[in-house]
């Protein structure tokens, strides 16, 4: 009894593991590490740098708030307004921007940088925020956390063509 336990555990914390992996490899992107219970992998996506990982916190089981997916777009280069922005309105030290910090919570050591950086790509930040999952910025990412560790290419693939228009016009291309 306790070993077939052992083992649908280990199968099911294979499952979850490699859920998002699957994806990444099914989409173009190189799996660079897969554990027990996470995993990452990297690649291009519409000439932008993509990064995606996905963990389930440690100790928590299979709890499904502790399951999440992150995927990355990578700002290059980095705006280096010290950004960091979070979907989820108020908080935070604000840029002067009251519609945004309604829906964001946004803090830069360099308030007048981050706000016309953001100015520039207002109509692709707008379309971004309120989709699935959560949006997030700083200096050198756009990022976007999916309450699962098992994500199917159609959810990646949604949550990559959301989020890296919005990374290469910050990158200025």
């Amino acid at each position: 009894m306790i070993w077939s336990t052992a083992r649908s555990a280990r199968g099911v914390s294979q499952g979850l593991a490699s859920g998002s992996g699957k994806a990444c490899e099914e989409l173009g992107l190189t799996v660079t590490e897969r554990g027990p219970l996470s995993g990452a992998a990297a690649g291009l996506w519409r000439g932008c740098s993509v990064r995606v990982s996905w963990r389930v916190g440690h100790q928590h089981g299979y709890d499904p708030s502790q399951q999440v997916t992150h995927v990355f777009a990578l700002v290059s280069p980095p705006l280096q307004a010290g950004l960091r922005a979070v979907e989820g309105g108020g908080g935070g030290g604000g840029i002067g921007w009251p519609e945004l910090e309604q829906a964001m919570s946004v803090n830069a050591t360099q308030p007048e940088q981050a706000s016309a950086a953001l100015a520039r790509v207002a109509p692709l930040l707008w379309r971004c925020l309120g989709g699935p999952g959560r949006l997030s910025m700083d200096d050198s990412s756009v990022t976007l956390e999916l309450p699962s560790v098992s994500v199917a290419r159609p959810e990646l693939e949604q949550a990559l063509e959301r989020i890296t228009p919005l990374a290469a016009a910050l990158s200025g291309r």
